[in-house]
């Protein structure tokens, strides 16, 4: 059982071989032997041992791996209808699994941090409510970190610093860090104006509020841009 672990946490790691080639699968246990670093090199014994090993279990290891994409794609389909059920819990619950086989995909760390957020915010226990928010947080910079150039999590980032943390500083950093790199996108500018109102700067937020109605590409937020623009000057 010993030798199968090892084997597949080779496998993983990134070793490989074709089909009836076990050449990559010698040079990964010599890698990881403990005498790697002695001047005795492994025996002829021990080199057939492991080639018996590698005969004996390499199409285990190849079912194992193909059940692994498998269940990732199980555990995307239950996570999507989870969240879409508004059962984010369990939503969250099966977007961890995924992140522990593919512990970098920026748009899993984004959807995890979604349902982190909302399981917070259904909490009624204030300690609760900020361990998932700080999850949910830590998974958006993660997502950042991971890509750059996906404008999700910056969005979700911001708000949790502005409604959740009341971080307002922070909030526009991240805000302002995101426009950098997408510089029309609209929910982040109505982030921004929101922080401008709560910082008393009206007029900042009227242009704003002028920049999404130039900008946005859907209605809705255009919309929405010049009704809270007409507010603000009107006086409501």
């Amino acid at each position: 059982m010993v030798a199968v672990c090892g084997i597949i946490l080779i496998i993983l790691l990134g070793a490989s071989c074709s089909s009836g080639e076990n050449s990559g699968f010698i040079d990964s246990l010599i890698r990881l032997s403990p005498n790697r670093y002695s001047d005795e090199p492994p025996t002829e014994a021990q080199m057939e041992e492991w080639r018996e090993e590698i005969r004996r279990y390499e199409s285990i290891i190849r079912e194992k791996i193909e059940a692994a994409g498998s269940a990732v794609n199980y555990y995307k389909l239950l996570a999507e209808e989870y969240s879409r059920l508004g059962m984010h819990k369990l939503a969250l619950e099966n977007y961890q699994s995924i992140l522990e086989i593919e512990p970098s995909n920026h748009v899993v760390l984004h959807s995890a941090g979604v349902s982190a957020g909302q399981y917070a915010l259904s909490r009624p226990d204030e300690g609760a409510k900020t361990e998932y928010l700080r999850m949910a947080e830590g998974y958006y910079r993660r997502a950042i970190e991971v890509n750059p150039g996906y404008k999700d999590p910056y969005v979700g980032l911001a708000v949790l610093h502005v409604f959740e943390f009341d971080e307002l500083d922070e909030g526009k950093r991240v805000v302002n860090q995101g426009l950098e790199i997408f510089p029309d996108n609209s929910r982040l500018l109505f982030v921004l104006a929101r922080i401008a109102l709560m910082e008393n700067r009206s007029e900042d937020a009227v242009a704003i509020y002028n920049r999404i109605a130039e900008t946005a590409r859907r209605p809705d937020e255009k919309d929405a841009a010049i009704r809270n623009r007409e507010a603000l000057l009107s006086g409501e």
